[in-house]
């Protein structure tokens, strides 16, 4: 397996969305108990992009 770790994308933003509101649920890790709404999500990823502010994303690979 491989550990693939890239800067964020507008693409991404659905499953981050996600991943986040997992971990928030999980009421352990995080101050939030959720996610907020896909929009302002969206726009906060897109905040950080124009402003080069450093996020990335971390996708497990399989071996084929």
């Amino acid at each position: 397996m491989t550990l693939q770790i890239s800067p964020i994308e507008l693409a991404d933003v659905e499953s981050f969305q996600y991943c986040l509101d997992s971990v928030a649920r999980g009421q352990r890790f995080l101050a939030l108990t959720e996610a907020s709404p896909l929009d302002q999500v969206r726009a906060f990823v897109a905040g950080n992009i124009a402003s080069a502010v450093p996020q990335v994303t971390a996708l497990l690979l399989r071996a084929p």
